[in-house]
C-alpha cells in the first residue's frame, strides 16, 4: 500500500482543522466531485468507514481513538455533504466511487465499514470491488427490500416504517417529511439531533451512547455536514435501499463479511443480519446481547483495534 499523495484541494479549511483531518475531492463522471477526508496515520492500515443514513464523513470517534496503525477514510456519498447529488444512483454504484478514491490516495488494499444505512453499500464493494476490499465489517446494516423470506419491517418500530416508507415512496408523505427535515436541520440541528425523527423510538441503551458528551458532539457535527445542500442525499439512499435492486448476489461475494447487530435494536431489526449471513458464505454474525442502533459508536474503536492487530 502507498502513502497518499500530497492533498490537492481544501475548499473548507476550517472544518478540516477542527476535526483533524486531510480533506480533499475527487473528480468523477460529468464534473460529479465527492468529498473525501483522511484521518489518523495516513502510512497506515487504510479502513475506509460508510456512514449511515443521518450521517456524512465526520465519523462517529474522536480522532485519539483511531489506532496508531490505522489510516480511516470516509466520505459523502452523493448528495450529502460537498459530494454533488447523483440521481438515480443504485447501490452498486458505490463501488466505483471507492475505487477512485483508493486510486486518488494510492491505496491498493483496503477494509470496508458500514454502518446502519452504510450497510449496504460495504457489501456492495464486497462483491463488486473485492479485487481491493480485504474485508467488511456490517453493523446494524439494512437487508435489500426483496430479501425473500424476510419481513422486512418485522421488529421496527411502526414510526420508523412510516418515516422510511414516506421517504421513498414520493407523494405528500414524503413531502412533509422533506420539508419537516430541512426546517430543522437548518434552524436548529441540535434540537434535531436529540428529539428528532429518530430519537423517538430510540431505547434506553442507544440514549446513553449517543449521550455522550464526545460521541454527541461529532453526531451533530456529521448531522450537520450531512444537511449541507439539503436532504437529497438521504431520500436518494432510502430510495436506493428500499425500492431498487441492489444490483449484485450475496451468495456471489468472495470476500470475508463480519456482521454485528444489537438484539434490542427497533431502528433495524437484527433479523435483517441475520437473513444478510444466511446468504453469503464467507460470513459471520455477533448478536449483542442488551444494545440497539448506536452499537456502532462502541464498537467501532474495538473493529479497528482488530484490524491494525491482524494486519488485515
Amino acid at each position: 500500500m502507498s502513502a497518499p499523495e500530497q492533498n490537492r484541494t481544501e475548499p473548507n479549511r476550517k472544518l478540516d482543522k477542527k476535526h483533524d483531518s486531510r480533506l480533499r475531492l475527487v473528480d468523477r463522471e460529468n464534473g460529479r466531485k465527492i468529498a473525501v477526508e483522511s484521518r489518523g496515520n495516513p502510512n497506515g492500515l487504510p479502513v475506509m468507514f460508510l456512514h449511515g443514513m443521518f450521517g456524512s464523513r465526520i465519523p462517529p470517534i474522536a480522532i485519539d481513538r483511531i489506532p496508531e496503525g490505522i489510516h480511516l477514510i470516509t466520505y459523502d456519498r452523493p448528495g450529502y455533504g460537498l459530494s454533488n447529488r447523483q440521481v438515480g444512483r443504485t447501490i452498486a454504484d458505490t463501488p466505483a466511487d471507492i475505487a477512485a478514491i483508493a486510486g486518488d490516495l494510492g491505496i491498493d488494499k483496503l477494509v470496508v465499514i458500514g454502518v446502519s444505512g452504510g450497510g449496504p453499500h460495504a457489501l456492495a464493494c464486497a462483491a463488486l470491488l473485492s479485487q481491493r476490499v480485504e474485508k467488511v465489517f456490517v453493523i446494524a446494516g439494512l437487508a435489500p427490500p426483496d430479501a425473500e423470506g424476510l419481513d422486512w419491517y418485522a421488529g421496527m418500530d411502526p414510526a420508523n416504517v412510516i418515516g422510511l416508507q414516506n421517504a421513498a415512496r414520493g407523494g405528500e408523505g414524503h413531502r412533509q417529511l422533506r420539508a419537516s427535515f430541512e426546517e430543522r436541520a437548518r434552524e436548529n440541528p441540535r434540537e434535531q439531533y436529540s428529539n428528532g425523527y429518530l430519537s423517538q423510538f430510540l431505547t434506553d441503551e442507544d440514549r446513553k451512547i449517543i449521550n455522550d458528551p464526545t460521541i454527541k458532539e461529532l453526531s451533530i457535527a456529521a448531522r450537520i455536514e450531512a444537511f449541507r445542500q439539503g436532504v437529497d442525499g438521504w431520500f436518494d439512499d432510502n430510495i436506493a435501499q428500499q425500492y431498487l435492486p441492489w444490483g449484485f448476489g450475496l451468495d456471489k461475494i468472495p470476500v470475508p463479511v463480519s456482521f454485528f447487530h444489537g438484539t434490542d435494536d427497533r431502528v433495524v431489526p437484527p433479523n435483517h443480519s441475520e437473513w444478510l449471513a444466511r446468504q453469503i458464505p464467507s460470513a459471520d454474525l455477533t448478536l449483542v446481547p442488551g444494545q440497539s442502533h448506536f452499537l456502532s459508536r462502541r464498537l467501532l474503536p474495538e473493529i479497528l483495534k482488530q484490524v491494525e492487530a491482524e494486519n488485515l
